[in-house]
């Protein structure tokens, strides 16, 4: 059984997670993002644009042997310039492993040191940084692209094999949590989109500006129909506004009844009171006077 081994290669620490992304079905907008990309970090591999990193080297780690087609498999080393795990994307969390060191330091308290790589003789880790990381996905590069790194680091084979399984365990979790959502695998994107737009140190490696995709779109289509749906909302709230002004104001609804004055007739101003009569008010004859008039009446006939 080949042991592992520390080489040195121009690569990204976005490389191993867009071929990770490539191979989990995303739309086809995203897919032409992801693809895009890698093509930009293998020119930048090319010619050397990209950051010298140590990377662990798995020569022949399957039975298709594809380390004597002149490819062979790596998993990649970063320390993120220092940055906390926290403050990485979530996918790179996903699949981020401390490699122990000669002291001991450096092992976050989310890790249990079972998880972590030790390495033949124990790792260094440069000056002002606490934790070395190793992205516990597989991918092939070309082995003539791999040089030496100082120190003669190896891994023995239980070592190598407790990397294998670390891959294989987090690249598994991984997509059966893509598979269970497509949102996930977006986020993903999104997240590494934004690092790489953002803190990380190979966010000078690209040819064109970074755009995130919203729902299989660009951002400048995305913008374009926020915009659009911000106006039609204003040109149906200005249509509200009009139709509301035309019916309480400047054409009241009529209707074929007679007008009521709702008004009390001594509120009304100018009003005219009727005339009062000076007459003296007739009194109501009884029952007696009627008798005798008609009496008087009868005896002058």
């Amino acid at each position: 059984m080949y042991e592992g081994y520390v080489a040195g290669i121009y690569d990204s620490v976005l490389h191993p997670m867009l071929q990770c992304l490539s191979a989990c079905g995303l739309d086809k907008t995203r897919q032409s993002t992801v693809q895009k990309r890698l093509a930009e970090i293998e020119t930048a591999v090319r010619n050397r644009r990209t950051k010298f990193r140590p990377c662990f080297v798995i020569p022949n780690q399957d039975e298709k042997g594809e380390g004597s087609a002149g490819r062979t498999k790596i998993c990649l080393m970063a320390t993120f310039n220092g940055a906390a795990i926290e403050d990485l994307p979530a996918m790179l969390r996903s699949f981020v492993t401390p490699v122990k060191t000669a002291s001991g330091d450096g092992i976050p308290p989310t890790f249990n040191e079972a998880d972590c790589i030790a390495t033949i003789p124990p790792w260094k880790p440069k000056e002002g940084v606490k934790t070395q990381w190793v992205i516990c996905f597989l991918y092939a590069v070309n082995a003539a692209d791999l040089s030496p790194w100082r120190g003669g680091i190896r891994l023995d084979a239980a070592e190598r094999e407790h990397l294998i399984e670390l891959c294989k365990l987090k690249t598994n979790r991984w997509f059966q949590k893509a598979r269970g959502s497509p949102a996930v695998p977006v986020q993903m994107l999104k997240g590494i989109l934004e690092f790489a737009a953002g803190d990380c140190e190979d966010r000078n490696i690209f040819a064109s500006r970074i755009t995130i995709p919203y729902q299989g779109q660009s951002r400048a289509t995305f913008t374009s129909q926020a915009t659009y749906r911000t106006r039609t909302s204003q040109l149906r709230g200005s249509t509200l506004r009009q139709s509301y002004t035309h019916f309480s104001t400047s054409s009241p609804i009529k209707e074929n009844f007679s007008p009521i004055d709702i008004v009390p007739p001594k509120t009304v101003a100018g009003a005219k009171k009727p005339p009062q009569s000076t007459e003296k008010p007739k009194r109501i004859l009884s029952l007696a006077n009627m008798a005798k008039r008609l009496e008087r009446i009868t005896i002058q006939g």
